[in-house]
């Protein structure tokens, strides 16, 4: 195998887990609780964090405070969401919408799926085929 062979997929599913055992989430008709997301190599993360290089470029001296650090952070997973099927409450899905996710990963409660998201994001393996992971 060459490694021109080794290429990055647009996006990856995470199959999200129970914070505590560890066990994959289902949807109440079987289907796994899933995010769809972008990796850190994609034309999505690398508009948000050349947005926030030319930010800085033209104003040097800005300094971020926590919470613009925070914004941030949510304005780039929000980036790199592309979808989800996820059972919010018994028999009722949660609609997708980048305000949705804005929502779900800023919501203290439920920190772990932003933990999650962020791990899946920035492991380069999760965006590569299948055969080229072994």
């Amino acid at each position: 195998m060459g490694l021109k062979s080794i290429k990055f997929g647009n996006t990856s599913d995470l199959h999200l887990r129970h914070p505590v055992s560890d066990a994959p989430l289902y949807n109440d008709d079987g289907t796994p609780m899933i995010i769809t997301l972008a990796g850190e190599h994609s034309e999505d993360y690398k508009a948000v964090t050349r947005r926030w290089q030319n930010d800085m470029l033209r104003r040097p001296n800005r300094k971020l405070n926590a919470d613009q650090v925070e914004e941030r952070s949510l304005d780039l997973l929000v980036a790199v969401t592309k979808g989800w099927a996820i059972q919010w409450e018994e028999g009722q899905m949660l609609p997708f919408s980048p305000q949705a996710a804005r929502e779900l990963y800023a919501d203290r409660e439920h920190a772990w799926i932003k933990q999650q998201v962020e791990q899946h994001v920035y492991e380069a393996s999760n965006f590569l085929g299948e055969s080229l992971r072994a």
